[in-house]
């Protein structure tokens, strides 16, 4: 086949939500690849256009959990991308974020958890959640709060801890 695309991965293994640092890792993660205005989104998609998307997560299974990093490109800039994957995680490893960025993350982290929570279905995901996970029924009220109280010493303490690129395992399919 001649694919003119490639498939990216950068992954790396993470933490369980039982975790005291989950709270504030799922918040790094949504900074740097969780949303439209996240670090990798701004950088590798709109200022550079060089992906139509770039996301980063943090999948907890019961037993283990993965951090990924992912995007498709055109085969001649993997290179490219993968150097700027690197510049993003590097930059949020050491240096603080602005607190502009801090505070439009936190606005749309918890408004977007809330309307998560908006309908009936989705509070019985939440609750099936916990108890699959046998978390504190107070989970989602101490991921409000560790969001709202999260800074930027936060931010360098984790992004060192769980984000060196060192730790990831690149898969690039082309």
């Amino acid at each position: 086949m001649n694919s003119t695309q490639a498939t990216i991965r950068l992954g790396r293994k993470s933490i369980l939500r039982n975790n005291e640092d989950y709270y504030n890792l799922i918040f790094l993660n949504h900074m740097l690849g969780g949303y439209f205005g996240s670090r990798l989104m701004k950088n590798i998609r709109e200022e550079k256009g060089l992906t139509y998307g770039i996301y980063s997560s943090l999948n907890a299974f019961k037993n283990d959990s993965i951090f990924l990093i992912g995007a498709d490109v055109n085969k001649d800039k993997i290179d490219l991308v993968l150097s700027e994957i690197k510049k993003e995680l590097n930059d949020i490893c050491f240096n603080p974020l602005s607190k502009k960025e801090l505070k439009l993350a936190k606005s749309h982290f918890i408004g977007t958890t809330q309307i998560d929570m908006a309908s009936p279905f989705s509070v019985m995901e939440k609750i099936k959640r916990i108890q699959l996970y046998d978390l504190d029924p107070s989970f989602y009220q101490r991921l409000f709060d560790k969001v709202e109280s999260f800074d930027e010493t936060d931010q360098l303490h984790l992004a060192n801890k769980y984000l060196t690129d060192s730790e990831f395992i690149e898969v690039v399919v082309s």
